[in-house]
């Protein structure tokens, strides 16, 4: 869920990032690699001869030193966070610009440094947010860019820092070269700039960036007008995954992100549709992935195709492998039955020997192999964090089978702890009940069982229950005579009780459940 926003809105910031918008034009090329983050390895040694330069300050550089010794661990953290956020195949998906003075670094390196400087390096989420949103008035940042903010803050931060250290101290070389962006002319002496570029790296690692996003983010704007009303309640990792699958889809058609977000909401609904078929996961996840993509003029890359038709024969592969596998692992005693020059009846003994170990080593290995190349799948899910709504009401039941009364007592403490621990008010807890097997429908002992269940699980609502309705359900069934098995027993036992306590909730009759509580 976003996190809400203060109401207090920075009009100069705002004009800023608009002006900086209508300047920045995007060439097709790739992004040159920015020296602060490809020369980034430098920067430990610099670090120490920095360091050594602050124990030595002069007077006017003593302060700087003071905040440069004290916070030093921000910059180590900040360069750390760098390296891992911001691999070179995620660099290469950054736009870059086309203007001469900027001409390819990244834009979002550029929109950062334009932040920091119109908010007069005092870097909070809101200021991050808004001047972002202006920026995109006039020029649509891509999913890849806007993930990529907080380390292109970072960069634009050590930069800024290091630019003003060098000046406070010369005999310091910097440790990679500065951007145009770096150079520190503004309201600020270089013991300031130091100061503030060094509390915004900490000011960036306490951010939320999950929050920046998806207030930020042109894409999550548009999927969340989901015809369906679904998107928006999924959980972060579901919402994450259908952006993952835009950006591919847009990679794939030459088309812009937002087009494509645009293209989900304007689909036709499918022949015979249903209420799921209104959620865009149907066309991103479901049965119309494939008329999407030819709706879009998608080309899947050749590595996609070959993995979409290892998913369409995944069962005959699977036991095509298993099979070849145990085949190659009966290569070794066949050539010691040959090498040994057996007769046909030790051959048969040999093989039927060694056959169960090669299909069991087919199996793992197998099963090895497909743990290492097929990516595991997001299960699209609702974000349930803040309490589960009313109309996704959610029962947890007990399938139990009671052969006499007293264990009735422990079974009710079990349901009475379920929901101690999950006190959700739309919560409810029901009891799936059987008799034990017995050679008639009913034993002298059943009207017992029966009535302590159902005082018991009454005594439960009337404990956790408001005006006679309680979170606690009872659903008895009576004995079914079982030709196979030649008794009296509860239908299809456990697997039976869901069935049928599913078919209920679905509207089905309530006659397979002699006690309802």
């Amino acid at each position: 869920m976003n996190a809400p926003l203060p109401e207090h809105r920075d009009g100069a910031l705002e004009a800023a990032a608009y002006e900086l918008s209508k300047r920045h034009a995007v060439s097709g090329c790739k992004p040159v690699p920015l020296p602060a983050w490809a020369e980034l390895q430098a920067l430990p040694e610099w670090l120490e001869r920095a360091r050594e330069a602050a124990t030595h300050a002069e007077p006017d550089a003593t302060k700087a030193a003071e905040w440069f010794l004290d916070n030093d661990y921000q910059v180590e953290r900040a360069a750390l966070r760098i390296t891992e956020d911001l691999p070179p195949q995620f660099y290469r998906n950054l736009q870059n610009r086309s203007a001469a003075e900027d001409k390819g670094l990244p834009r979002v390196f550029i929109l950062a440094h334009g932040l920091l400087q119109a908010s007069r390096l005092q870097l909070s989420l809101t200021a991050a947010i808004q001047f972002v949103i202006a920026y995109q008035k006039e020029t649509p940042l891509t999913i890849a860019e806007l993930w990529a903010f907080p380390t292109m803050l970072r960069l634009a931060c050590l930069e800024i820092l290091v630019t003003a250290f060098t000046r406070l101290f010369p005999d310091l070389p910097p440790p990679f070269a500065l951007s145009h962006c770096a150079v520190c002319a503004g309201p600020f002496d270089d013991t300031e700039y130091v100061a503030r570029a060094i509390a915004n790296l900490g000011v960036i690692a306490s951010i939320q960036w999950k929050d920046f996003f998806e207030h930020a983010s042109l894409v999550e704007s548009i999927l969340r007008r989901d015809p369906g009303k679904i998107y928006p309640r999924m959980d972060f990792e579901t919402r994450d995954s259908y952006r993952q699958i835009v950006e591919k889809l847009a990679r794939g058609a030459g088309q812009s992100e937002w087009a494509v977000a645009g293209a989900l909401l304007s689909q036709p609904p499918a022949s015979g549709a249903g209420p799921q078929h209104n959620h865009i996961g149907y066309w991103l996840l479901g049965e119309g992935r494939e008329a999407f993509e030819a709706a879009l003029g998608y080309r899947a890359p050749l590595l996609d195709k070959c993995g979409l038709w290892l998913m369409r024969h995944a069962e005959a592969l699977y036991f095509t492998a298993i099979a070849g596998a145990g085949a190659a692992a009966l290569i070794l005693p066949a050539f010691y039955l040959l090498a040994a020059g057996a007769s046909p009846a030790l051959w048969v003994i040999g093989i039927i020997l060694t056959l169960l170990p090669a299909w069991g080593l087919g199996i793992t290995l197998t099963h090895w192999i497909v743990t290492r190349i097929v990516p595991p799948r997001v299960l699209p899910k609702l974000d349930f964090t803040e309490g589960i709504p009313p109309d996704c009401a959610t029962a947890v039941v007990m399938p139990v089978l009671i052969a006499n009364p007293a264990e009735i007592p422990e079974l009710l403490e079990r349901l009475e702890a379920h929901r101690l621990t999950n006190a959700d008010p739309v919560l409810q807890f029901a009891l799936l009940s059987d008799l034990s097997d017995s050679p008639e429908e009913r034993m002298p002992e059943d009207m017992a069982v029966e009535q302590r269940l159902v005082e018991g699980v009454r005594r439960l609502n009337d404990r956790y229950g408001q005006e006679g309705i309680g979170p606690f359900h009872l659903l008895h069934r009576p004995r079914r005579f079982n030709p196979s098995e030649g008794c009296w027993m509860g239908w299809e036992r456990k697997r039976g009780k869901l069935e049928q306590f599913n078919a209920l909730l679905r509207g089905g009759e309530q006659t397979a459940f002699s006690d309802i509580v």
